[in-house]
This record gives structure tokens, C-alpha cells and sequence, in this order.
């Protein structure tokens, strides 16, 4: 941000799905940890360790294996996905705890997660041992990404509906995920002492088209939030950087007046995203942070056609 040059070329690979992770690491004969050395990839991470287990309730005490409970108390489950080389499981939200939920009151006594129930004492020697690799050390909460979590725990089509309703619901998730979150970020934050130096937030905004909302709706149910976690973050020194999907850049001018220093990703295949047009009217007041589609150029082009991308 400071614009003075850097001595390593910024890389980082840190999306992908499992099973492309396990043909690429087997196509080169390395693991996870010797191909971040080889493609130099200067970002590593820091993170609590969770100590006490997520919500649970009595009904929910008995599911299959590899199901798992969220911290909200939803329940996520394998799905399978894919033929042959191509197969894989992700985890999709199957119980969704709020989805029937009409009124606030109903979740008077309901056990909302804590900071407590993480350990944060070896985030600084965890921070110290990736700067003496020369490593920038990034903490993804990936916790603001307010509408994709809620949706987990109150269905896709409900957190829509209830964003254009301002639904007492939703407003009260809506808070009780910041509560959370932020507390959490800010004993991360302290416990490192200043050694962090990026904290990636996420939200994803944007579709094919461009933002999913209006920049009222922005204004006033997410900006104010994001807004304390990016003061938060500089606080402490570190710059901010936000993950945001799809078609975004009416959005971008206010992101960067909140406190965003870094947008990832770019996706150039979305209307209005075309990197050089970002770059003429944002370049000097933002930096960007991937710019190869994989919606596009990486998933359906050729390795000729991605080499002439780059």
C-alpha cells in the first residue's frame, strides 16, 4: 500500500476444491506445504484454535458420520459431487436452525457462540514464526460475510427475502454474528501484538450482473459493520482486505471510503469488472489481489489460451 515496491512478487493460492488440491499436488509429486514454497506463495495464515465445541441442542445430538455442527448451530453434511477423477464432497448446510424462527422472542434463551471458546495464546509465536520465512501473515475470519452465513442457517431464498424486509429476524442475526465475530477478531488482534498484517473480511455482493443489493441496502444493514472491523483492523496495523464476488465495482468507491485496502477477487468476467477499467479510476487508492477468472479463463479455457491471459 505504500507503493514503494516489494521484494517478492505478491502470490497466493488459497482457493480450490479438494479434489483439484489432490490431482495438482499428485501431478507434481509435493504436498500442500512444499507447493506453497514452489509457486512462492507469500501469504500464510493465523487463526484461534477452537477449544469448546460448537452449539449443540437435544435434538440434534444424533446424525451420521461426517456431518458436523456450526457454531450457530446448523448441521452441514457431505455431499457428493462429480464422476471419477472430477468426484468430491462438499459440505452444504442440511439443519438449518433459524428457518422457521418468525420471531425474535423464540430466541430469548438460545445458546449463542462466544469468544470463550477459543485459545488465543499462540497466535504472536504462530505470527513471528511466518515473518522469520519472510511470510505475510494473514488472519481470515472470513466472519463478516454476513448474508452467504446467515443463509446457512436460515436458507438462501428466507435471508434474501428478509434483507428487502428488514425482517426482526434477520436484524437480530444480523447483530449477534457481528457481536460475535468482532469480539473474536479483537483478541485475535491483541493477542498478536501487531504482528498481523492483513485481516481478510468477506461478503459476497455482487452476481453476473452486478451487486445483489442497492447501496441503501448496503448502507445501512452492512457498511457501519464493516466499517468498525476495517478501524479495527488498522488499529492494530494491519491493512484490510475483502473478498467480494461478481459484478461489484458501483460498490467499490464506498468499500474504499469504509476502509478497504485490498479487493480480492476480481472477477473479470462479471459486468463492469474488466481490469483495466478498475485500474484507470481505482489503482492508486486500492490494490487488487487475483485477476484470473476461474469462472471463465481458468475453467474453460486452454493451457494456451490462460498463458495468453496472464
Amino acid at each position: 500500500m505504500a507503493r514503494t515496491g516489494y521484494d517478492v512478487i505478491p502470490v497466493t493460492h488459497h482457493y480450490g476444491t479438494p479434489e483439484f488440491h489432490r490431482k495438482l499436488y499428485a501431478r507434481l509429486g509435493v504436498d500442500q506445504r512444499q507447493w506453497h514454497a514452489m509457486v512462492e506463495d507469500v501469504f500464510d495464515d493465523v487463526c484461534p484454535t477452537q477449544v469448546v465445541s460448537p452449539t449443540t441442542r437435544a435434538d440434534l445430538d444424533d446424525y451420521p458420520p461426517g456431518y458436523y455442527v456450526g457454531n450457530w448451530g446448523e448441521i452441514y453434511a457431505p455431499r457428493p459431487y462429480g464422476k471419477g477423477d472430477s468426484a468430491g464432497t462438499y459440505a452444504e448446510a442440511a439443519y438449518l436452525p433459524f428457518a422457521d424462527v418468525t420471531d425474535p422472542a423464540e430466541l430469548a434463551d438460545y445458546p449463542w457462540p462466544s469468544a470463550d471458546w477459543f485459545d488465543y495464546s499462540e497466535i504472536r509465536t504462530h505470527c513471528q514464526a511466518i515473518k522469520r520465512s519472510r511470510g505475510v501473515v494473514r488472519y481470515t475470519p472470513f466472519s463478516y460475510d454476513f448474508m452467504n452465513n446467515i443463509a446457512r442457517t436460515r436458507g438462501v431464498t428466507q435471508t434474501m427475502l428478509d434483507i428487502g424486509l428488514r425482517d426482526p429476524v434477520f436484524m437480530l442475526l444480523l447483530a449477534k454474528r457481528f457481536e460475535f465475530h468482532y469480539e473474536v477478531d479483537k483478541r485475535v488482534l491483541e493477542a498478536a501484538d501487531g504482528e498481523i498484517d492483513v485481516v481478510h473480511f468477506c461478503e459476497d455482493l455482487g452476481g453476473q450482473n452486478g451487486p445483489l443489493i442497492s447501496m441503501a441496502t448496503f448502507d445501512e444493514l452492512f457498511a457501519p459493520r464493516f466499517r468498525l472491523g476495517f478501524e479495527l483492523a488498522r488499529e492494530h496495523g494491519a491493512l484490510t482486505m475483502m473478498h467480494v464476488c461478481g459484478g461489484v465495482r458501483p460498490l467499490i468507491p464506498r468499500l474504499i471510503e469504509i476502509g478497504m485496502d485490498i479487493l480480492d477477487v476480481v472477477q473479470v468476467a462479471a459486468k463492469g469488472m474488466e481490469i483495466e477499467g478498475l485500474c484507470r479510476e481505482f489503482a492508486r487508492v486500492v490494490v487488487f489481489c487475483g485477476s484470473m477468472c476461474v469462472q471463465s479463463i481458468l475453467a474453460q479455457g486452454t493451457p494456451d489460451s490462460v498463458a495468453l491471459a496472464v
